[in-house]
């Protein structure tokens, strides 16, 4: 309940600053800060912090889409406007990372080593269903993440913190670790 609440806040503070009553800097700091979280929240188990990350999410997007490259806009307002995205939809999360990981390596292609560094973060999280999402966010990105971008991206890190979700001893869910195979299995796509 009380993440939900921080979502809402958040959401509001971003429409805020969407309608120009806040500073750009330091919505846009605050906005990446917490981009991965909202990401992970869209699985989690309770419904009104599923509803309120996919809202704080959206306004982000819009955020985004403001400030970033033109293309940018176009392609989040078309993420956010399919109908599983939704506020009380079921997200269908596989299709929602891939979109989202392709558009961010697009258009912040310096934002990504940063994405995945949090991203990863979340492979110690309690809750299955977060260690579920932040393994396909990292798939998605790897995948849609240009060769020469490797090095910065610290992929060689990435790639061995997926297979260590492998390990059924360190991983106990079997959902996450048949997730971490599909996410190293796009590594062979690249």
């Amino acid at each position: 309940k009380i993440r939900a609440c921080a979502y809402q806040i958040l959401s509001l503070i971003m429409d805020l600053s969407n309608q120009g009553f806040m500073d750009d800097g330091t919505m846009d700091q605050q906005a990446h800060l917490h981009l991965v979280t909202l990401m992970m929240h869209i699985e989690d188990e309770d419904q009104a912090c599923r509803q309120a990350s996919k809202e704080c999410l959206s306004r982000c997007g819009t955020f985004f889409g403001n400030h970033g490259h033109p293309e940018c806009k176009g392609r989040l307002d078309a993420i956010f406007a399919r109908e599983h995205m939704l506020p009380t939809n079921k997200t269908r999360f596989d299709e929602f990372a891939n979109e989202f990981c392709y558009m961010w390596v697009l258009d912040f292609p310096g934002r990504v080593n940063d994405l995945l560094v949090s991203t990863v973060n979340f492979f110690q999280s309690p809750h299955e269903p977060l260690r579920a999402a932040a393994v396909v966010i990292c798939g998605y990105m790897l995948k849609h993440l240009p060769s020469e971008d490797f090095n910065r991206a610290n992929v060689d890190q990435v790639a061995q913190a997926l297979i260590g979700m492998l390990n059924p001893s360190r991983e106990k869910s079997a959902n996450v670790r048949t997730k971490a195979a599909r996410a190293i299995g796009m590594l062979k796509e690249i």
